[in-house]
Parts: structure tokens; sequence; C-alpha cells
């Protein structure tokens, strides 16, 4: 009885198909499908003027946003990437050409 009651308490609460019940109720309870949707992105919509069907995007991990502060930049400590070594020998090259060029605009 205690199940059926519940059930019959939350039934318009997860019935509500709306695409906006996140932010029109104050403590939104999502589906099943809802939920699968905005993990998983199982759901597609029309999108554009040509009406092509589109997946839905998935929803960001809180993860990549730890260290984005509200203004939009990243505090995070930079770090610096090792060069390959193609990298370098391109860049050696490339300051080999120009110390080149330089010495024959000086003389």
């Amino acid at each position: 009885m205690l199940v059926r009651l519940t059930t019959l308490c939350l039934y318009e609460e997860i019935s509500n198909a709306h695409p906006d019940k996140m932010t029109r109720e104050e403590y939104p309870i999502m589906s099943d499908n809802q939920y699968r949707r905005k993990t998983e992105g199982r759901h597609v919509r029309r999108g554009g003027t040509n009406g092509k069907l589109k997946p839905l995007t998935r929803e960001v991990p809180l993860s990549l946003a730890v260290n984005m502060a509200t203004d939009g930049r990243e505090y995070r400590y930079p770090s610096r990437r090792e060069r390959d070594v193609q990298e370098a020998m391109d860049i050696e090259f490339y300051y080999q050409v120009t110390r080149e060029n330089r010495e024959l605009c000086r003389s």
C-alpha cells in the first residue's frame, strides 16, 4: 500500500515531460528517461531550418569545471608540455634559417 501511495503522490512529478522542468520547479524529480537523456544523450531533437535530427548533447561532468571561475577564466597552475622530436627539429631548422637570413642582411 505504501508503494502505491508513493507512486500516486509522485505520478504528477514524474509524468511532467516539460523540457524546462528543472528550472521551473523548486525541487524537480527526473524520470528514468529524463535522467538518461541528460546524462547519456539518448534522445534526439530536430534542429536548424532543415529539421534534421541531431543528437542531444551530453551533460558535461563537473570535474571539467573544477578550476573554472565564474568570470570564465581558468585558475589552475600552468603546465608546460614537452616537445616531441619532430617539433624540436622544426624549431631548430627555423632558427637556423632566420639566423642565416640575418647574417646575409647584415653583410
